[in-house]
């Protein structure tokens, strides 16, 4: 069993105030993913998780938090399949950093 971590934002994605945009990168490898850690500078930046184009954090809407949580996904992926993150800065005055970071686990047998 490895876990594989995929890091989008901190240090290198800066939100510029009223800005959104979306972050991707594929899957390493299949497996499942266990958990998204979420650190928010902010609670005026939103924040979206998608696999492919299916929306798996929140349930809907975005996250808009002020601090760190690790939020339980347990959710099946394959290798290749795109990984999303969507970030939409609500502040008119400051840009933002956020941290989002995917672990996933490649020891689950099919």
């Amino acid at each position: 069993m490895t876990v594989h971590y995929i890091n989008f934002g901190f240090p290198n994605t800066v939100v510029a105030a009223l800005v959104g945009f979306n972050l991707q990168d594929n899957s390493p490898v299949t497996g499942m993913v266990k958990n998204i850690i979420i650190d928010s500078p902010s609670e005026f930046l939103g924040i979206q998780c998608f696999i492919n184009e299916i929306m798996i954090l929140p349930q809907e809407g975005e996250i808009t938090i002020r601090q760190a949580v690790k939020y339980p996904i347990d959710r099946r992926i394959n290798q290749k399949d795109r990984i999303i993150v969507s970030l939409d800065n609500h502040d008119p005055l400051f840009p933002h950093t956020p941290s989002i970071v995917w672990e996933i686990d490649d020891g689950v047998k099919e």
